[in-house]
């Protein structure tokens, strides 16, 4: 398959064969990589569930971005305010930040309408002063963006641009590349997202819509989304190894040496040894940002790069036609 969105297609098939949801795993490199996964088998009304991670709209760093976003819509969203107040820090952890809750609850406004207080901020040391102006600044040019028809993605990277959120991640996770790699991946993600809609409200209901419970799924039957490495060990009837390209599978930052490419050799044979009966391999022609280490890119909307198939895809292959031929010469 060229898309690896549209192996979700194919569960209709082997729906139409009588199988269940829980036979069926998608395996995938990177955990980046659920969010087209998530999106359509929710759209589909295909039960799934994660398996060692967190579903995409959970992660920290959406969750973080996604409450900029919120508050730029609706100022009056304080469980928004109360996770950002402090990302990246501005000196408003948890004392400062119930000086102003208690004050705002007790005028019956939000937090938001009164982090610049003069009354409020003269009770609070410098930090938290400066930090307070700060985001009520911030806040106030997000409305004000909104007012002015501003589009979600652009949203996203002025958040990103006015909070220096790049480097408070940087910062956050400079002893662990992959985790700062991961982190990106998915803001990048969810820039794709942002590139669907025209207005930040008809992006914040769509992903109302993806982040509501299941609470009706039956949690004995549901289809399993997680990566290779998850999957060690396991195995389940029909297996989808998603994302066989070259700087994905295998990972650009393992292709630059012999021993990083025969570590990522292994874990693709641990992917396709994880089907027991039936095996679905896939990659796309075309990906969204130039490769695994993507980072969001500034006014390039929906852009999207040519990809190289895997060479563990052309190894399989090349392998499948050597048994047929085999086959056919021992007939």
């Amino acid at each position: 398959m060229t898309n690896s969105a549209e192996n979700v297609g194919a569960f209709g098939d082997v729906k139409r064969e009588g199988r269940r949801p829980r036979e069926i795993a998608i395996l995938y490199r990177s955990k980046f990589m659920s969010r087209a996964f998530e999106e359509a088998l929710r759209l589909l009304r295909i039960p799934y569930k994660l398996k060692g991670q967190l579903g995409f709209y959970d992660r920290a760093v959406v969750r973080d971005l996604l409450a900029f976003v919120r508050l730029a819509v609706n100022s009056r969203d304080n469980m928004a305010l109360t996770r950002i107040a402090d990302i990246p820090k501005r000196g408003l952890s948890a004392k400062p930040l119930k000086v102003f809750s208690v004050e705002a609850a007790r005028r019956n406004l939000a937090i938001a309408d009164v982090l610049g207080d003069i009354m409020i901020l003269a009770q609070l040391d410098e930090k938290a002063r400066s930090g307070a102006r700060q985001l009520y600044q911030l806040l106030g040019r997000l409305r004000q963006r909104i007012k002015n028809n501003i589009g979600p993605r652009d949203l996203l990277e002025d958040i990103l641009v006015q909070t220096q959120y790049m480097a408070y991640l940087e910062g956050l996770q400079s002893k662990d590349a992959e985790k700062l790699s991961d982190a990106k991946e998915h803001i990048n993600e969810l820039m794709l997202v942002a590139d669907d809609y025209d207005s930040a409200e008809e992006f914040l209901q769509f992903i109302a819509i993806m982040t509501s419970s299941d609470d009706g799924d039956d949690e004995r039957d549901q289809l399993q989304l997680l990566t290779i490495h998850a999957a060690k060990g396991l195995e389940w009837p029909l297996v989808f190894v998603v994302g066989l390209e070259e700087g994905v599978l295998p990972h650009e930052r393992s292709m630059s040496t012999n021993e990083g490419i025969e570590e990522e050799r292994r874990l693709c044979y641990v992917a396709v040894t994880r089907a027991a009966e039936r095996l679905y391999l896939s990659w796309c022609a075309e990906r969204s940002g130039s490769s695994s280490s993507r980072t969001p890119k500034k006014n390039v909307k929906g852009a999207s790069a040519q990809t190289k198939r895997s060479r563990f895809y052309d190894d399989i292959e090349a392998y499948g036609q050597e048994l047929a031929a085999r086959r056919n010469t021992q007939q």
